[in-house]
């Protein structure tokens, strides 16, 4: 089981100690999981369109806060930016927890995080959501658009979590664990408990989840480059 690290991986490490197309088969994408970008209580934006305003106002003076080089969330605020067209300055963080610390007492303006780990903290009114980043509304906040809604249409950044196999798998073997893991991910309770923590089941055919898995690593190459990340060791 692995995340869409598995396709950022890459476009973004100078080398790997395996091909990343070449020794695995995709199997199925299990779920989807959605972000949120967020902004702290204080910051006059109080929707994604007044965060452009503000940015576009003051280039290169807002900030986002980000827990790691390349990872998903990095990735998909670089995309962001350039979706919508601002420049803000990236502040790194060791995690989720001193992110969401950082960004409720205000020491950054946005961030994109996991909707499963910030709706507390939005409930509570310690940060403001502006937009979520998949392609529809999520069902723990109903309430805010997507960025295609509010800002740019078809605009849809969401991770995963899917099945790999060895790629010398049998494809009866790698058909035989997708039938299965889509029995499962039908059960009612299964889907309750999965849609609870943010995230939406998919259970997608192998052919489906390798053009996916495809795409993304297409995509995601292209959004390393137009960043300028540099290789990582």
């Amino acid at each position: 089981m692995n995340t869409n690290g598995q396709a950022i991986a890459p476009a973004l490490y100078r080398s790997l100690p395996f091909d990343t197309l070449k020794d695995f088969a995709p199997v199925t994408q299990l779920v989807s999981t959605s972000t949120v970008l967020v902004a702290n209580a204080k910051l006059p934006a109080k929707s994604l369109g007044e965060l452009v305003a503000l940015a576009k106002a003051k280039p290169g003076r807002l900030n986002y806060g980000m827990t790691g080089v390349g990872n998903n969330l990095h990735l998909t605020m670089e995309l962001l930016k350039r979706a919508i067209g601002i420049d803000i300055q990236a502040i790194p963080y060791r995690g989720d927890a001193p992110l969401n610390t950082a960004l409720m007492a205000g020491e950054i303006d946005v961030a994109i995080v996991p909707i499963a780990t910030i709706v507390p903290h939005i409930e509570a009114g310690s940060v403001r959501a502006l937009a979520v980043t998949s392609a529809r509304r999520s069902p723990l906040l109903p309430d805010v658009p997507t960025v295609s809604e509010a800002a740019v249409p078809g605009f849809e950044a969401s991770g995963w979590l899917g099945y790999f196999v060895p790629a010398r798998t049998p494809r009866e073997t790698i058909r035989f664990i997708q039938r299965e893991s889509a029995k499962v991910l039908a059960a009612p309770d299964i889907q309750q408990r999965l849609k609870a923590l943010g995230n939406e089941p998919a259970g997608s055919t192998p052919e489906e989840f390798a053009a996916k898995f495809l795409a993304d690593v297409a995509s995601f190459a292209a959004i390393v480059k137009e960043a300028g990340i540099p290789p990582q060791n």
